[in-house]
């Protein structure tokens, strides 16, 4: 599970995160593909900032760590979204639960 916190101070007015996956990670240029993805609007607060809190879930079935990768990413229109965290606080996270051997 992917949770992404996000703020903007440009146009943006939505914003999204992904879950890519591959099998072939080990190779020199692996091929990634969009596993699972969640989009919402950015909330206008005071200061002229947009926040959104976005989450995706999914099941990957890793048979070997050495192929099997994962990235991650905020999918936003413009580039003038970014991902945002805190030292004291956790804003963007990933959770990993292991549902046993395949």
């Amino acid at each position: 599970m992917f949770v992404g916190h996000s703020i903007t101070t440009g146009s943006d007015r939505a914003c999204g995160v992904l879950i890519q996956t591959t099998v072939d990670g080990d190779a020199g240029s692996p091929t990634y593909v969009t596993a699972s993805f969640g989009s919402s609007n950015l909330n206008h607060d005071n200061t002229g900032n947009r926040y959104a809190s976005v989450s995706c879930n999914h099941i990957f079935d890793v048979t070997s760590t050495s192929t099997h990768k994962f990235r991650l990413g905020i999918d936003t229109p413009s580039g003038t979204t970014y991902s945002q965290n805190a030292a004291n606080q956790n804003r963007s996270n990933i959770t990993f639960f292991r549902l046993g051997d395949t």
